[in-house]
Order: C-alpha cells, then structure tokens, then sequence
C-alpha cells in the first residue's frame, strides 16, 4: 500500500477536489484519470516490445588501444 504513509496529504487533495469540483463530477473524473493511465500503459508496453533493448558494447579483444600497438611495432 503506498499511500499509507501518504494519508493525510491524500486526504487533503481529495478534500480540496471535492470542494473545488463537486460530488457530481468526482467520479467522472476520477474514472476519466484511471482510464487514461490504463492507456498510458498499454502504449508504453507496446513501445517496450516494438523497440528491443540495444545489444550491449563488445570490448576490445585485446586491453591495447590502437595507440599502445603502433607503439609497439615502431
């Protein structure tokens, strides 16, 4: 539950959204805010499978960097 230790904040902001709005349009709101989530959501997970994480970065086969072998070879 992660409101719990949230409470009396949430209970201040659902006062102040039943007095600016009214008991009428509370639900309706609410309702439209849950919906919009859920679709929010669903958007997200289809982007997440459409677009596969990129594969990690091969390391160099040698600790070497190119500089430290023309070194060598010199």
């Amino acid at each position: 539950m992660p409101f719990i230790g949230h409470l009396p904040e949430l209970i201040i902001v659902v006062a102040l959204a039943l007095l600016i709005f009214g008991p009428k349009r509370l639900p309706d709101m609410a309702n439209s805010v849950g919906t919009a989530i859920k679709e929010f959501r669903k958007t997200m997970s289809e982007v997440t499978e459409s677009h596969p994480a990129k594969p990690p970065v091969q390391q160099l086969a040698s600790a070497e960097t190119p500089i430290e072998a023309e070194a060598q070879v010199h």
